[in-house]
Order: structure tokens, then sequence, then C-alpha cells
């Protein structure tokens, strides 16, 4: 090996060296592990270049007998796991040329001559000479061969599965005989990929002539995937790389057919005649060579397996020549007759490709039968269960402007009739039945009332795409569909099953479906593009119902652009047009996904006499009069999908308008906020979401009112767990101006059973700002504390009011009653007891809470406004505890400046009854006058009034003649008797 390296420019050199005695024995074997060629000794010049080869393991066979003469004999080589790289570079340098090149000479030094032994000199000439060897198996396994002319990008790739070989060296003369099975990875010529992932057997005879490097091929065979050739040729490495090889393909085994028959067509082929002949010629180390090919077929006749049809007089001729330019501009393709008698009909094409450079295409194709089947007979890729008639016809003739990325035509129009036709690709398309009719008429593509009917999925299409055409050719132009699409359903989820993220993300059909659309884009971006092309989509009209999601929505006009930006997939709404829920929707807005902000919305939207309702109830539903309303207003919304496992990441409404209309009430919202984060439900476990919904976020207002309310600066928290939701407050508005205090409610409204709690803790207002709240006037005025806590269950409101129980506490000192004197009334109730004391005590029974409530209609009789009139009460207290509906009195009694009035008793919403008893005071809380109200809660009964003491005394002395020791005590509360 020395004496090698010494002789070439290259370097041949190898990691490690060792014996075996297993692989070949009875002989040993020599390893060479890392056995390679690179192109200089030089190491900065084989920088950035690939070794010659580089073989992972090279086992040589060694006769033990004569090695122990030291003598080698080898018998046998194996090269397994490596590269082989035959490379010409740009300046048609050839790295094998460089690497096995003679060392370039160094300067001689002059030195004393030596004898010439003569006999030394004559015994080396006659062993170099006579120098010979014999490998009785040469074998390469897993070897990658690249062979790459870098200034023509043309490359062939060829992977060795297995070559086993015998091979002689006598005479300066190598002979081999070989098996070769091997893998073509690629070739390509331009640039452009011509075959890939072809499988090839190989069997011929070799001869090399070691000093010119000629390469002669004997007769051979060679095996295409399942198709044979004969083959024979010659290679001059030393010309060039000069090729000249002849493949003839017979027809004795019907093996060609393999080419476009599968193995069905195969076993039903019944006769017929097919050959292809090939010469390959040329100096492939600068050049791709010159390849003509003629093939054809004659006579052909085979039956359908599926059908028992016959296809009869199939025939065929036509050629290839590649021509003399390397970039094939002189290149022809021409098929003279493409023929075949099929069932009901027949198929012919001929026709012709010239330059393929600057390509002119001549084509003419005809095709009208029944199809069903034929899949079971030609190689048709991975299309199945192919039926019906189709018929097609095909003019085209022009030429393509490479440069210009043009189509000149002088005719270019076809036409495809579908009748009954069915095709299914696996994993892509399953169309069951189709009827009607595509044109091309130049670059122009019409679709005439085309139906489709796929499983679940029917639609029809009417319309055309302008300069389609232009997407293969890739001239750029600008593309637009105007489209008509009719489908009562398209089950979208299992039509589009080649997307599993279209079930997972929305496993909706689409029903009563009506699309009018206008979609325009370019041919750049239609085909250049990451994840989407960019188009922009004019809706004329899209009417159509999302399945179990939301209610029809109609489309009546809008623009929609998909795109690509720096930040990734982009869609933007603009100006949509809608009916939506009974009512107008419209709305401006887009959709972005990146890596920054994954499945990000956002939009502006208004609304004019929508009906929320339809969201959460179907037709027949019995839906509450307050829910029953229409909705208008505008709002910002943004919403974000996320990559985990929650459905929403956010939900946001911000700076909303709304005004809500309903029978009885009109409600306006300002500046309204509202904010969910990481929201979550599973269907799964309950088809409503708000069911098994997880959530949190907040709701703001600055002002919401109605003819009942005037809320200012509401500011709530809200939190969802499981479809259990607590809304809670710090901030108490809804009792007005500065009020004080926190409120909490929490519910699960979803549930099998809802269930209901309220608590107001320490609620500290003023009674007029209360009033002022709800729309009433100043009827009370000053501080008042309230604090409650109010649980419940059940799914309709008499349940709800059934189960309530819980606490009410009602405190407030130093109030004013505006609009009637208490002290003026009560004296003259003493006179003439001809005043009911239920009209006072109604005062016990709300306070100003109860007034706000009930709209001051239960006190409209007794209090007189802007009379100048006013009571200060002193004290007031009302506490209660609730129990199954019922509102049991535990203290409630006010006090002014002269007297005490108390109340006791219950009222019942649950069975609808009251029984209250109302009395005037004296000082140790016994009744001077007292009178009950009970009965029906609709329509109640007034008892008479009671008087204890000497009815015959003056009744301005009734009530010092009524004696603390003598009187049983009415009220033992906290309200004190004024002093």
């Amino acid at each position: 090996m020395l004496n090698v390296n010494q002789k070439i420019s290259g370097k041949i050199s190898f990691d490690d060296i060792a014996f075996t005695p297993f692989r070949y024995f009875p002989n040993a074997s020599l390893i060479l592990k890392n056995f390679s060629l690179i192109e200089s000794k030089d190491s900065a010049l084989n920088a950035d270049k690939l070794p010659v080869f580089e073989i992972s393991e090279v086992y040589i066979s060694i006769n033990i007998i004569d090695l122990l003469s030291s003598k080698i004999n080898a018998s046998a080589i194996d090269l397994s796991n490596g590269n082989i790289n035959i490379i010409v570079y740009p300046d048609s340098q050839i790295n094998l040329k460089n690497a096995l090149g003679e060392e370039s000479k160094k300067e001689i030094v002059q030195q004393k001559r030596e004898p010439v032994d003569t006999v030394t000199q004559k015994i080396q000439t006659k062993t170099e000479t006579e120098f010979a060897f014999q490998f009785d198996n040469f074998e390469l396994t897993d070897i990658l061969i690249t062979a790459e002319n870098q200034f023509k990008k043309n490359k062939i790739q060829l992977k060795v599965n297995e070559l086993q070989s015998s091979l002689t060296y006598q005479n300066k003369v190598i002979n081999s005989s070989f098996k070769l099975d091997c893998e073509i990875d690629s070739i390509i010529k331009n640039g452009t990929s011509l075959i890939t992932d072809t499988q090839i057997e190989l069997n011929s005879k070799l001869q090399i002539n070691s000093d010119s490097i000629f390469f002669r091929l004997g007769d051979g065979t060679l095996i295409i995937d399942k198709t044979q050739f004969q083959f024979s040729g010659f290679f001059d490495s030393k010309n060039q790389g000069y090729l000249d090889l002849s493949v003839i393909g017979s027809d004795r085994d019907f093996s060609l057919f393999s080419l476009f028959l599968n193995d069905d067509g195969l076993k039903n082929l019944k006769s017929g005649e097919m050959y292809l002949n090939a010469n390959i010629k040329g100096k492939t180390f600068v050049e791709f060579p010159s390849i003509e090919i003629a093939f054809g077929l004659n006579k052909v006749y085979l039956t359908n397996p599926l059908t028992s049809r016959p296809i009869k007089n199939l025939n065929l001729a036509g050629n290839f020549k590649s021509g003399e330019s390397d970039d094939w501009s002189d290149a022809e393709l021409f098929i003279d007759t493409l023929y075949a008698d099929l069932y009901d009909g027949f198929v012919k094409l001929s026709g012709s490709i010239n330059n393929f450079t600057q390509p002119q295409i001549n084509v003419n194709v005809l095709l009208s039968a029944d199809v069903t089947g034929l899949e079971k007979v030609f190689k048709l890729g991975t299309i199945s269960d192919l039926k019906g008639k189709l018929e097609i016809t095909d003019r085209l003739i022009g030429k393509y402007l490479v440069d210009e990325k043009k189509y000149l035509s002088e005719m270019n129009k076809a036409k495809i009739s579908f009748s009954d036709f069915s095709i299914t690709i696996p994993g892509k398309i399953k169309f069951d039945k189709v009827d009607g009719v595509i044109r091309r008429e130049n670059d122009d593509i019409f679709f005439d009332d085309l139906s489709v009917i796929s499983e679940d999925t029917d639609f029809l299409i009417k319309g055309h795409i302008k300069n389609a055409m232009a997407i293969l050719f890739k001239n750029e132009e600008e593309i637009i569909a105007d489209i008509r699409i009719k489908s009562k359903v398209f089950d979208l989820p299992n039509f589009l099953f080649f997307d599993p993220s279209i079930k997972r993300d929305f496993n909706h059909r689409i029903l009563d479906a009506e699309v009018d659309i206008v979609a325009k884009t370019t041919t750049l971006k239609a085909t250049k593009f990451k994840s989407f092309p960019e188009i922009e989509f004019d809706i004329k009209k899209i009417d159509a119902t999302a399945e179990d999601f939301l209610p029809r929505i109609k489309i009546n006009s809008g623009l929609f652009k998909i795109s690509e930006n720096i930040l990734g997939f982009n869609l933007k709404f603009s100006d949509f047009k809608t009916n939506f829920l009974s009512g107008k929707f419209n709305f401006t807005g887009e959709y972005n996904t990146s890596k920054f902000q994954p499945f990000y919305i956002k939009a502006n939207a208004d609304c004019n006499d929508i009906y929320p309702s339809e969201l959460l109830y179907t037709k027949g539903d019995s839906v509450p009069e307050t829910l029953d309303g229409k909705l208008s207003g505008s709002f910002f919304t943004e919403v974000q999908f996320p990559t985990d496992s929650l459905i929403l990441k956010q939900l946001k409404f911000k700076n909303s308008n709304f005004l809500y209309k309903f029978s009885k009430d009109t409600i306006r919202a300002k500046n309204f906020n509202f904010y969910l984060n990481n929201i979550y439900f599973d269907e799964r476990t309950n088809p409503n979401p708000f069911a098994t919904m997880f959530a949190s976020g907040e709701l703001q207002t600055e002002h919401i009112q109605s003819k009942s309310f005037n809320f200012n600066d509401i500011d709530l928290s809200i939190n969802v767990n499981n479809g259990s939701y607590e809304i809670k407050s710090d901030v108490v508005r809804l009792f007005g101006e500065n009020a004080q205090g926190s409120s909490l409610l929490k519910m699960t409204p979803f549930a099998i059973k809802p269930a209901y709690q309220l608590s107001l803790n320490n609620v500290r207002f003023k009674a007029e700002k209360l009033l002022a709240v709800f729309n009433e006037d100043s009827v009370f005025k000053g501080p008042v504390n309230l604090s409650l806590n109010l649980t419940s269950s059940g799914t309709e409101w008499n349940k709800i009011i059934d189960n309530i129980d819980g606490t009410i506490n009602l405190s407030g000192e130093q109030i004013i009653l505006n609009g009637l004197d208490a002290e003026e009334i009560i004296d003259k109730f003493k006179r003439s007891q001809s005043f009911n004391l239920v009209d006072l005590g109604a005062v016990l029974l709300a306070g100003p809470v109860g007034i706000a409530v009930t709209k001051g209609t239960d006190f409209a009789r007794i209090f007189v406004f802007n009379s100048g009139k006013y009571t200060l009460i002193q004290k007031l207290v009302s506490n209660w505890t609730i129990k199954n509906g019922t509102f049991k009195i535990i203290d409630a009694a006010f006090s002014t400046t002269k007297n005490r009035i108390a109340l006791t008793g219950s009222i019942g919403f649950a069975d609808n009854k009251l029984d209250l008893v109302i009395a005037l005071l004296n000082k140790s809380g016994c009744s001077i006058f007292s009178q009950n109200v009970y009965g029906n809660l609709d329509s109640p009964q007034l008892g008479k009034v009671k008087v204890v003491g000497t009815v015959l005394a003056p009744v301005t002395n009734l009530v010092d003649d009524v004696t603390g020791k003598d009187c049983v005590v009415f009220y033992q509360g906290s309200v004190e008797h004024p002093k």
C-alpha cells in the first residue's frame, strides 16, 4: 500500500487491521477497518471534499499455507457499509482521476551513479509483467454509490444492497461475472428528479482494461421492478466516461407488461405483444448521455377480473429521443397511436412533446367507456373502487415558454363527463357518486352542475376558475374562482378525514348549505407558501347550519383572506354582514396562529335585534320571559385557543355597549367588559359545556340601566370549577354609590339538581342611594346595614322558592321617612281607629330594600310625597329566618320619637300564605292596638283593630290606662321604646 500511495496523488488508508479464522474458513481473513481513498495527501485540499470511497469493513480471504510461506494469496473480498463518490467538479475535473493520477515529480538531486544491476531489473520487469490474481468471490453489501456532475446539476444515487461476483486479473485485464441487487434512490437531470425509488436486478459479465479503465459489459439481464430487459455495452472512463449501452425488452414471459399492468392484470392477460428497445450513448463525465427508446403494444387482449369484461385491441406505438443537446432542447416524445376497445366504449390517444426545455405540446385524447374495475387491471397508484361511465375529450396544442413562465396555446380545450362515477383514493378522498361535467377552455376550468355524493356528504358545484391552469405551468396570473355550492349535508370531519385535527376541533356536520363566493389569488401566492396559499374570498352568500354547534347563520357579504406573515398563519374577516339568531350580526376580525400567540382571534362586532336565547334553547323549548329578549349593540372580542388540553385560553369582551329589550323592560349597558381565562369543559361527560366548565375571570361595567335599576361601576370576579359558578364582589354598587361590604353568589345551575347560595356580608349603604339605583323617590334617607345568607335548589322557580333557607338581618338608625308624619297618623288613629296598622307596619316588612324591590306599590296609598312631612325613625330592625320557603320574623320593629311599632308572624312563599300581627306598643312592649293580616298572599285578609284597655276612657288617655304589669308582652326585641 505504501508503494501504491507513492505512485498516486491521493491517499489510501485504513484505521485498523486484524485477522479472523471464521469468515472464510479454512482460509484466514484479513480485516481492514474504515478503508478509504481521498483525492490528495494535503489535508487542506480535502477539507470540503467527499472521499472517493469510504468502506467501514473490508474482509480479505488469505490462504494460510501460502501465508506461512510468506506469500499472500487472496481468494475473496467483501466490502460492506460504505460510500463511493464519483464527482465531476464545475471545472470538469474528476475526483477519481485526481486521486489515481501520478504523484507530481520532485526536484532531482544529482548523485554518483551506481552500476546497474541488469539481472535484478529483468527479474522485477518480469514479475511486474506477470502479476495476476483471482478472486473467487467479490462482494459489496450496503454500499451507496453517488455519481454527480456539479456543473450540469446531474446526479445518480444508487444503493447497492448486494453485489456478488467472481473476478480475475491477468495481463492487465479484469474479467468478472456478477449479480447486482440495488435500488435507484434518484436520477436528477438539470436539477429535476427523473427517477426515484426504483428496484433493479442486474446479471452480466464485465471486462475491464486496467490501463485504459475500459469497461465492457457482456450480454446480461436487467430487471426493473418485475420487468426484464436484455442489455450489453461498454464504458470507457478515460474517454470522459463514454457509455454505449443497448437495452432490449421482449415479451416472451409477459414481464414487460408489468410496467403498466398490476398482478391481477397480468393474471388476466390472454394474448398480445410488447416491445421496448433503448440505446444510451454519451460521455457521462461531462454530459448527460443521449437516449433513444422505441416502445409499443400489439393486439393485446385481457379481461377485467372484477367485471369479466374484455379489453381488446390494445395497441401502442411510440418513441422517445433525447437528442444531442445536453439540455434536451431537441428531445422528442411521440405517441403515434394508443388505442383500446373498452366496455361500452374505447380509448384513443395520440400526440407529441418536442423540446423539453421549451416544450411544444400536441396531444389528442378521447375516452368514452365504463371504467368499472380498471384499477384491478392497470397500475393506477392507490386508486380503488373505480366505477361508472367516464367521457374525456382533450385537445391541446401549444408551447410553454419557460423563461417567461407562459403557455402559448393554439388549441386548449378539454371536457370530462361523469355518469354514476365513483372513486376512492385511500387516506385522501372517497366519492361514491359523481355526475356532471368539468371543462377546460384555455386556462379556465368550468364546473357544469357537478354533483358529488361521498357517504353522508352531498354537494352540487357550479362556476368556473379563471386562469386555473396557470398553477400547473407556474405562469404568474391572477386566479379567480367564481363558485356556487349547494349541500343538504356536508359531513366536514368525515369528508376531510385525512386531517384528523378537523374532527378533533370541529366535529360538526354542515346542514342545508348554500354558498356563493368569488376567490382570488395569484400563481405565486397559490404555489409559494409554507402552510397555506394566500387566497382572498369575496363572499356573496353563505347560508348554513353547523349541526349541534350554532344556530343557522346566513352570510350576506364579506371579504375573507387567508395569508401567511412572519408570525405565522393569518385569516382576515372584513365587513361580514350576516343574519344570525333571528337578527343582524356584523363583524370584522382576524385569526392568527404563531408560537407567540397560538390560535388567537380578535374581532369588532355589532348586532341588531338578535335573540341570544337561541344559543341555549331549541325550537319548542319554554324560554323564560326575561331571557326571551332582543339584543343590540357593539363589542370587541378576543379569543385564544391553547396548545394544551384547554378548550379556550382566554375569552374577552371589551368596550361593549348593549341594549337588551324584553317584554317588561329594557336594559342598557355602557362600557361592558367581560373576561374569562383558561376555559375548559368536557363534552364527553356532558354535552352542555356550561355543566363541566372550568374558568376564571371578571365582569365590569361602567353603567347599566333599566326601568327598574340604575347601576354604576359594577365589578365582579368569576370563578368556575367543574360547573360550579362563584361570583364575588367587594364593591357592592347594587346598593348605591359609596356602599360598602361584599357579596358572594355560588351556584350550580346546570347540575341535575341545581343549587344556589347568596351571601351579603355587612353591607352598609345610604337608603336614598339604594332607592336612586332602583329609580325610586327618596322615601327613606339614612344609613342602613344588611346581611343575609340564603340557600336553595331546584330547576323550576317555584321549587327554588320552596327550598329557600337562610337568614336576613336589616337594621338602621336615624332614618328619615319622607311623605308622612307617623306621629300625627298614630295620634289620629288613637282617636278614630280608622287607619290600618298594616299600612304602617309595611315599613317593617321590607324597609328601603323592600320598596326598591317592589317598586313602592305597597306604599303608594299611605305615602304622600312632597307634602313636606316626614318621620324620624330612631331605630329600625328587621331580622328573619327562612326555612323551606317560609320567612319567619325573629325581630321586627321600629321606633319614632314618641312611638314604637312591632311585627310578628311569618310569610310562607312556599304555600302562598301569610300570618302577621302588627302592634302599637307601650313602654313595656305590650300591644295597645294591634291588627292581623292573614290568608292567601294574592288576596290577604285584614283583621279588625284590637284595642287593649278601658274603652270608656278618653282616647288621649288610653295608653296611660294600660299598665305594664297588667299586660301581655308583645315584643321583647332589640328596639327600645323612645324616651
